[in-house]
């Protein structure tokens, strides 16, 4: 039988389906198949949109480039703190991504 990593525990990680409530891509709908799944050690389960440089865009404003409504579920952790968010990096297609991480003190 083959071992599971913690990060590859449904129970303990947020999939696409979990997070994203909404994605467009220059005012047109991507979904779960726009993103490329990986782990990182400092942040779990990631996603990552237009792994493979297919997608650019020359427009500018709200409607164009990236726009996703993200779920935090908030509710289901401590009650008396009102906040919550995500982390989103934003980096070139040949970045490694978090490679700060991986860099050597």
């Amino acid at each position: 039988m083959e071992q599971k990593l913690p990060f590859q525990n449904p129970k303990i990680a947020y999939s696409y389906d979990d997070l994203v409530v909404s994605c467009t891509y220059n005012a047109d709908t991507c979904n779960i198949t726009d993103f490329v799944e990986y782990y990182n050690p400092s942040y779990g389960i990631c996603q990552q949109f237009n792994a493979g440089g297919d997608y650019n865009s020359s427009r500018a404003g709200p409607l164009y480039g990236l726009r996703m409504v993200i779920k935090t579920d908030q509710s289901l952790y401590l009650p008396w703190i009102e906040s919550s968010g995500v982390i989103l990096s934003i980096n070139s297609q040949v970045l490694t991504r978090f490679y700060h991480l991986l860099q050597e003190n």
